[in-house]
């Protein structure tokens, strides 16, 4: 979903430059949705920040990093400030499903202060769905910078944890 908005229309645009006439169907999903059509010869091509697939049938390469952050509305409570990890435990979440790395790595790093992870108010596969939430209420969620985009309405939050670095 990040690459859906952040990297496809440059991409589409150039393509379509260099092979007039050619016609793209372009499929948003997951990573559990699009590996397995990519399997099926369903897809040509997939592009996302998850792992590398390590399976001799594909090739996979390097085409940017994102960085994964705490985002929230503009002007929500927590802004302005540095805040713990133990603060953020106690606000509504959305986040994507369990099986996607970046929420993965989200509850591995409340683990790894002996902290239960977040447990989401809302679940969603919907990258559209999960920024428009955030926008409209005090949710927070862990997203990848590229999907949030140069958003006015949207911010990362000052949370006292590391980076976390995702190749596309």
């Amino acid at each position: 979903p990040s690459m859906a908005s952040a990297l496809m229309p440059s991409v589409t645009r150039q393509l379509a430059a260099r092979q007039p006439g050619i016609e793209l169907e372009i499929t948003e999903g997951l990573v559990d949705e699009l590996v397995p059509a990519l399997r099926r010869g369903e897809l040509d091509l997939a592009v996302g920040s998850w792992p590398r697939v390590t399976d001799a049938a594909f090739a996979t390469e390097v085409l940017t990093s994102d960085h994964i952050l705490v985002y929230a509305r503009s002007g929500h409570p927590l802004q302005g400030r540095r805040i713990s990890l133990e603060e953020l435990g106690g606000h509504a979440w959305a986040l994507p499903p369990a099986s996607q790395r970046w929420r993965q790595q989200l509850d591995e790093l409340f683990f790894g202060q002996g902290l239960s992870p977040p447990h989401p108010a809302v679940i969603s596969n919907s990258a559209t769905y999960l920024k428009a939430l955030l926008r409209s209420g005090d949710y927070l969620s862990f997203l990848p910078r590229l999907l949030v985009g140069d958003s006015t309405d949207l911010s990362p939050l000052d949370v006292d944890m590391p980076v976390f670095a995702a190749d596309v």
